[in-house]
């Protein structure tokens, strides 16, 4: 292979300097992974999902280590180059990424790397690069040129150069952790990975810089990229980068977060500058939108073009647009604003969707006793909670995490009744800007509920990612709560008997976040000041509630998703409703208390060979009385109509086959056409 290194003034034209106004700021996201990692296979989505949706405002080199797997074939083909670079970060662990030059960690926090990227492109860039480059099947031709906007601070400048390969795919994966898709692989740094020094750049510099190399058998020439930064040795700041491809960023003219009144009209303004030297095609899309079903909205460009339409900008110029939100009484709007690149048929075409995005919420915060706080880290479990709040008609505002802080910032959360904060299974689950916030919130009466598998491992743990102090004291106290066990063992829960929540629920805990991510958590009270919800079917504690007079709080050591019944989430969440915040009107009816709507119980218990299941209906209704096992299974069921009043019904011990069950414990439920109690 040869390999040439001209520094010169080059012939080729290059596309004329910019003022700094017109410049943007391009960040560099570099990683370390490997092919037989497994936190590799699972939090390179999280960063790919991230990259795919900022590609303009972020570019990216990606680097194999030659650990935990030795054979990684795209280490080997780079081996030297991968090796330098991760030696020049001190990198000992992987996944591990950087964001211009800075050590980020694990890429496991999608809202920590859009909120690093956007910090880093209020950065005023000093020089622009521009990046041209021929690529044929034989070689690769690239042409650099960095032109100075200000004179650059920075000392022991280098110009790094890269070639990668934008997508690696293999039919079966060629490491142990599964992964068969591998995004922007380094395959040659030119001249290497040490770069090219630059003495200084002062303001109307122009630098020019050209490189060459040929093309090695395994790489796909049609898939290769070249990308360029400046960093400073000193610091290790990637002070500017680009790449051989026309990239831009969505803008926004005002705040991602925004309030509105009641059934009113929102407009926002977003623009794309074209910044490059050829026209740019993009696709406006909306994507993961949540919208109260009374809510609606639009966009129109300035120019009245189709917007569902491929749009082409000019070398230059700038596509302005406007989404307009028509809001409802209550609830919050959310969205991806989304550009699509589509000027590269030969990768970003081709089903990638590689774009820029930008948030947008628009909240009508009153008229409401319930806050949500979306805290999963994108994984939409919410709809296992907002289906319900819909379909009961209960009145709700939704927000992620960082939006509940921003809206706390302007509105007072003790209007609401009730926070309920689900976690999932996500980390961190609470930063220290959480716990203030919600302390402030009991301290002046709510109520909290909290839902999340590994909550307490998170905060409790010194691997965790929410392990500071503060957070500790505030469950010990709050919740009046003490971490045990990462893992109960548990594999279902049984409510508690006398419990306002728990009592006679009872359901199989499902592996919802993968069959090996399955740790439900142990807990038990602190000072003995609060109350079991629920068990483990091993008698462990699974979930507890405080009611400490002035607030009230819940915390469930499992997420509400690994709840395998629906009937048991649902009853648990009106329940939980009822109990903390004495939410009750519900569907426009009134939630009885059981012994208003009808008494259940069974007398004897335990029993023998049969038992009588008594019941009280305060009218005519169709009875379904289903009697579970405790995994959550139907034994034997009845249907039948009831006049109003006191009924008896007897079971003999028997299955629906009329075999008699073993000795154990069994719940009953007993369902209306408008009510269930368990």
């Amino acid at each position: 292979m040869s390999l040439k290194l001209l520094i010169a003034v080059s012939t080729f034209l290059l596309i004329a300097a910019y003022s700094s106004a017109q410049t943007q700021r391009i960040v560099l996201l570099e990683e370390a992974t490997n092919a037989s990692c497994s936190p590799c296979a699972a939090y390179n989505p999280i960063l790919q999902k991230f990259y795919s949706s900022h590609f303009g405002g972020v570019i990216s080199v990606r680097y194999h280590a030659w650990w935990p797997g030795i054979n990684d074939p795209m280490y080997v083909s780079a081996a030297a180059d991968c090796r330098t670079r991760i030696n020049y970060y001190g990198i000992n662990y992987v996944p591990f990424y950087l964001m211009d030059g800075e050590p980020m960690g694990s890429p496991s926090d999608y809202d920590a790397m859009v909120a690093k990227m956007e910090e880093q492109l209020k950065v005023p860039a000093p020089v622009k690069i521009n990046i041209d480059s021929k690529i044929t099947e034989d070689s690769v031709l690239a042409s650099v040129q960095i032109i100075g906007l200000k004179k650059v601070e920075a000392k022991e400048l280098y110009l790094r150069v890269a070639i990668t390969q934008r997508m690696v795919s293999y039919q079966t994966a060629p490491g142990s952790n599964g992964e068969k898709d591998f995004p922007e692989v380094l395959r040659k740094m030119l001249p290497d990975a040490v770069g090219t020094a630059i003495d200084s750049i002062s303001e109307s510099d122009t630098l020019h810089f050209t490189f060459s190399t040929a093309v090695n058998d395994d790489w796909e020439f049609g898939d290769l990229a070249v990308v360029a930064w400046l960093q400073s040795d000193v610091t290790k700041e990637v002070i500017q980068a680009n790449i051989d491809f026309p990239t831009f960023i969505v803008q926004a003219e005002n705040e991602s977060f925004s309030f509105a009144e009641a059934n009113s009209t929102k407009k926002l303004t977003y623009s794309i500058y074209n910044r490059n030297n050829t026209p740019i095609q993009v696709q406006l899309k909306i994507k993961d939108l949540k919208i109260p079903s009374n809510w609606n909205y639009w966009i129109e460009t300035e120019d009245h073009q189709d917007w569902h339409n491929p749009l082409v900008i000019q070398a230059g110029d700038t596509l302005h647009f406007d989404v307009t939100i028509q809001c409802g009484e209550f609830g919050a709007f959310s969205a991806q604003i989304f550009a699509e690149n589509l000027d590269d048929p030969d990768f970003y075409g081709y089903g990638y969707g590689y774009g820029f995005s930008n948030y947008l919420t628009v909240v009508v915060p009153e008229n409401v006793d319930l806050l949500f706080v979306d805290d999963d880290g994108g994984a939409n479990y919410e709809d296992n909670f907002l289906k319900l709040f819909d379909r009961l008609k209960i009145k709700y505002v939704c927000l992620t995490e960082d939006n509940a802080l921003n809206l706390q910032k302007q509105f007072d959360l003790n209007n609401y009744k009730l926070i309920i904060w689900n976690v999932s299974w996500a980390f961190p689950a609470f930063t220290a800007e959480d716990i203030d916030v919600l302390t402030q919130y009991l301290d002046r009466g709510g109520a909290l509920a909290v839902f999340g598998q590994d909550v307490c491992w998170d905060i409790f743990d010194t691997q965790g990612n929410s392990h500071f102090q503060k957070a500790m004291d505030f469950f010990q106290n709050y919740f009046d709560l003490s971490y045990l066990n990462d893992d109960s063992k548990g594999t279902g829960i049984a409510g508690v008997n006398g419990d306002p929540i728990g009592e006679g629920l009872s359901s199989n805990l499902s592996r919802t976040y993968g069959f090996a991510n399955f740790f439900p958590e142990e807990i038990i009270s602190n000072k003995g000041k609060s109350k079991v919800v629920f068990k483990y079917n091993n008698g462990k504690f699974a979930a507890l509630r405080h009611d400490a007079g002035a607030y009230k709080t819940v915390y469930f050591g499992f997420g509400l998703e690994q709840i395998e019944q629906q009937s048991a989430r649902d009853s648990v969440l009106i329940r939980l409703l009822k109990w903390t915040a004495n939410i009750t009107n519900i569907n426009g009816q009134i939630i009885k208390t059981p012994d208003t709507f009808f008494t259940l119980n069974n007398y004897p218990n335990p029993f023998n060979n049969s038992t009588k299941i008594h019941f009280n209906l305060p009218g005519s209704a169709q009875v379904h009385l289903r009697i579970y096992n405790s995994r959550g299974q139907i034994i034997t069921q009845w249907q039948k109509t009831f006049t109003a009043g006191k009924h008896v019904l007897i079971w003999n011990g028997t299955n629906q086959a009329g075999e008699i069950v073993s000795t154990g414990m069994y719940f009953i439920a007993l369902t209306t056409k408008s009510n269930t109690l368990i």
